[in-house]
């Protein structure tokens, strides 16, 4: 019986003695921690109770205690870091994603591994795939978004919490809730230790930059640069980026230069790719506009040379630059070199959906250069099954650059054995409606960009009528389109997105214009140019703050090219001259924007190609 009685008083003991450590524990920061100190406290006071109730010998005791001990230092380690194997795999992960090697990732780990069972394992697991997914070449924010809101639930340190905020915050933001992303970061930031400041200054500047606040912005960066010291990290990098680009707007072009050679650098020294195809563009780039061809070539071999061809996302993504630098410098041989290129060094690396959208983006390049698009034409229409058989959107975003093509051949009655393909297209586009109300309905609110892209979308489909259609009366339709236009710019505005609210304005102005050349009925031309002129005057009343803002730099040409539609020939010319003085190549933008630039510089200039 007194046995029996030193067993319940032992275990009583244990119970009072683990709830002791409980409540005498506030300091712990996680319960990951509190709960595997709590087991070994009441296990600790179980081995002592049957040790002195005579249960079992000390030697067995001893063991007993020693083996407890060894549960409680893995436990312990195990709450705050990865341990082995899940470090290994871990570890592999992180080379992939630092290396840039998206498609191998996919196939190497299209599910988390089974062993990766810990918190602190899955947690770094998790952040490593959502950067995975916001740093590829076609970023999924959306799903990196919803990664980072499945971690907040896990038990987390105060440190793991405030760091997967900020990452939120960050996601969001390119996500286009501004105001919401602001809301989390205005929340978090006063939690932030002091030498991790400078990751809150670096993402004030980019509530500054969007808000048009350039100089808080610019002085933000400077003072994250401060905060490092010495300290060199790759967070350093994407500042000394954000730097150069800030540096473009008071025209400082050796600070320009300054800084994307510093991001460069450290881009190298860390050999993190998804920062190497950003900085050395931005730096190409810089010295182009420059007019240092010399300086533009050199650093484009070196880009080249970083370059792994056994990384099909590295191929790729340098394959698309290459692309784009022979459209700013206007060569035509280089373009069509890289589109070869392009067909034998990555199109047979890539899976089998990846390689119909490759042949769209060849067609559009091909179309939009004249040169070679009739047989790339012809391909496409051969695969049409297989596009059609795409998952929205993918169905629906490469049909339609094969729409838009038809249709400009069909405007000059040159569609000849595409007939048939565009009657096709026509239908399919009339049809898509319900795909894109479908799907907006089940867009979560925080994806603002993709929402409005949908929406602009909308706007598009009411222009495309079939044949057999019912007149519509023009001005009804007009509206029609205008309403999803101004809800675009509703919604930018609400979530915080001035920049690309004015865009809205400029579409309204755009469709005004292109509905007004095409027709001759007085009483609607009047109607189009009176709301051309409203949204004209919002837009060059809102743009002013971003004027000098690299990034608005199409927002120029346009302003320029409606001012001149309408009649008001002074700010045409006003908003022109800005942009030649501003030296960026029209060839950087799209064909429609260089139209409108060569029909103002016929206006003006008569020579400036």
């Amino acid at each position: 019986m007194s046995e029996l009685l030193k067993l319940l008083l032992g275990a009583a003991f244990s119970l009072l003695a683990t709830l002791l450590v409980a409540l005498l524990a506030p300091f712990w920061q996680s319960k990951r921690q509190r709960n595997y100190i709590l087991l070994s406290v009441f296990l600790l006071c179980i081995i002592l109770t049957f040790y002195f109730s005579g249960f079992f010998s000390g030697w067995i005791a001893f063991i007993l205690l020693a083996l407890l001990a060894i549960y409680t230092f893995v436990a312990y380690h195990a709450a705050t870091r990865p341990i082995f194997p899940e470090t290994s795999v871990i570890a592999q992960l992180a080379d992939l994603v630092r290396e840039g090697r998206y498609t191998e990732i996919e196939k190497r780990f299209p599910k988390r591994p089974l062993y990766i069972r810990g918190i602190p394992g899955r947690i770094k697991w998790n952040l490593l795939w959502a950067r995975k997914l916001m740093t590829q070449e076609q970023p999924r924010l959306r799903d990196a978004y919803e990664m980072y809101s499945e971690l907040l639930s896990f038990p987390l340190f105060e440190k793991e919490e405030n760091n997967i905020r900020l990452n939120q915050v960050l996601a969001l933001f390119l996500l286009g809730d501004t105001n919401n992303a602001k809301s989390i970061f205005e929340r978090t930031k006063q939690k932030i230790d002091q030498d991790k400041y400078y990751e809150i200054l670096y993402l004030q500047s980019l509530f500054d930059e969007r808000a048009g606040e350039f100089e808080k912005a610019r002085q933000s960066l400077l003072s994250a640069v401060g905060e490092h010291d010495n300290v060199k990290d790759i967070q350093l990098a994407r500042i000394y980026n954000n730097l150069g680009r800030m540096e473009k707007i008071p025209e400082n072009i050796t600070n320009v230069f300054h800084y994307y050679r510093k991001s460069v650098e450290l881009a190298i020294h860390f050999k993190e790719k998804y920062l190497i195809h950003i900085t050395y563009p931005n730096l190409i780039g810089t010295y182009l506009l420059d007019g240092d061809n010399k300086k533009a070539v050199s650093f484009l071999d070196e880009y080249s040379n970083l370059i792994d061809k056994n990384n099909i996302d590295d191929l790729l993504r340098f394959n698309n630059y290459k692309l784009e630098y022979a459209r700013q410098t206007k060569n035509k041989i280089l373009m069509l070199d890289t589109l070869i290129q392009g067909r034998i060094n990555v199109l047979p690396k890539i899976s089998a959906t990846k390689q119909l959208v490759f042949e769209i983006s060849e067609l559009r390049i091909r179309w939009n250069s004249g040169c070679g698009w009739l047989e790339k034409l012809f391909l496409v229409k051969h695969f049409l099954p297989e596009y059609l058989e795409l998952e929205f959107p993918a169905r629906y975003l490469a049909l339609k650059e094969i729409f838009n093509i038809l249709r400009e051949l069909e405007k000059t009655n040159n569609l000849g054995p595409f007939v048939n393909l565009f009657l096709q297209l026509l239908d399919f586009m009339g049809q898509s409606k319900k795909d894109i109300d479908r799907y907006v309905l089940e867009l979560p609110d925080y994806c603002v960009d993709e929402r409005c892209f949908w929406e602009k979308e909308k706007a598009f489909l009411r222009k495309i009528q079939k044949p057999d259609t019912p007149p519509i009366n023009l001005i009804d339709l007009c509206e029609s389109i205008f309403e999803h236009l101004r809800n675009i710019k509703d919604i930018q505005l609400q979530h915080g997105n001035p920049l690309s609210a004015i865009e809205a304005d400029l579409n309204i102005a755009d469709e005004c214009m292109g509905v007004a050349q095409a027709i001759r009925d007085i009483a609607a031309i009047d109607y189009l140019r009176k709301n051309m002129l409203k949204h004209l005057d919002n837009a060059c009343r809102d743009f002013e703050k971003f004027r000098q803002y690299p990034a608005s730099n199409e927002y120029i040409v346009r302003i320029a090219r409606y001012a001149l539609f309408v009649g008001d020939k002074e700010r045409a010319r006003e908003y022109f001259d800005d942009f030649v003085r501003s030296k960026i190549s029209i060839y950087h933008y799209a064909a429609w924007i260089q139209q409108y630039y060569k029909e103002l510089d016929n206006e003006f200039l008569g020579c400036n190609t």
